[in-house]
């Protein structure tokens, strides 16, 4: 817009005063609006500076939650069970593409996992707690999930932590749903009788299970091996209240 001025000279009389429009273009300019780039997993935001808890979108497209909290923070969450929001008996197609709610109850997705776990070398950290208001921790320092051609094989090793070590005994593992049984006993599916249905690393058949049943506070009464179960801590017996599952370079 223009700004205007009037001029009045001394000959011009106080009825018939000559005005004068002295008019100057002036520009409002937008300032740019920077958006930073993605990163490619929630470790590589918190070193940007990005140290808030939250939702983030990776540089491959897909929302995770960053967990920029625990042991340091920038964890992506690549699977979480809380409240029973989410049902996990879910097919091989399903556990592929992943599924919930990445603000609540979620699983990343076996493609997404295995993606992110090639790209570089990863820590898995699994926080998990009971309905007695007690809390444990398991840490792997090497964790990798293979492609859909090779099942989506687990490797994992280096374990720490208060937990007990119910991970390793899935070591070398391929994955199971309720309707592909990749387990290595041939006159079980693991999924589907003592897994809740739901999908995991199954050998014969497991020490844990994180994605079984969300089961409600039934002690150590609860269906055999049906649960979201961690034999080293609670038992086989026993459907933890909370867990999450996250990695980090």
């Amino acid at each position: 817009m223009g700004s205007c001025e009037v001029i009045r000279t001394a000959a011009d009389s106080p009825r018939l005063a000559a005005a004068k429009c002295s008019c100057q273009e002036t520009t409002t300019q937008t300032p740019e609006v920077t958006t930073p780039p993605a990163e490619a997993d929630c470790a590589a935001y918190h070193a940007s500076g990005q140290t808030t808890s939250g939702v983030y979108t990776l540089s491959s497209g897909v929302q995770v939650y960053c967990d920029m909290d625990t042991a340091g923070g920038g964890w992506t969450v690549i699977q979480r069970r809380q409240d029973g929001s989410v049902p996990f008996d879910r097919t091989w197609e399903e556990y592929r593409q992943g599924f919930g709610d990445v603000n609540g109850e979620y699983w990343l997705g076996n493609d997404n996992i295995h993606l992110l776990t090639t790209q570089k070398d990863y820590t898995l950290r699994i926080d998990m707690s009971d309905w007695e208001g007690e809390s444990r921790f398991a840490v792997y320092s090497k964790f990798r999930v293979s492609g859909e051609s090779n099942g989506y094989r687990l490797s994992i090793s280096g374990y720490s932590g208060d937990a007990g070590d119910s991970m390793s005994y899935h070591n070398g593992q391929q994955f199971s749903t309720v309707d592909r049984d990749n387990d290595v006993i041939s006159n079980v599916h693991c999924s589907q009788q003592y897994g809740g249905q739901g999908g995991w690393w199954f050998w014969r058949c497991s020490r844990s299970n994180l994605n079984g049943r969300y089961l409600a506070n039934c002690g150590s009464s609860c269906q055999w091996r049906q649960g979201v179960v961690w034999d080293d801590w609670r038992g086989l017996g026993y459907s933890l209240k909370s867990v999450s599952m996250k990695i980090r370079p």
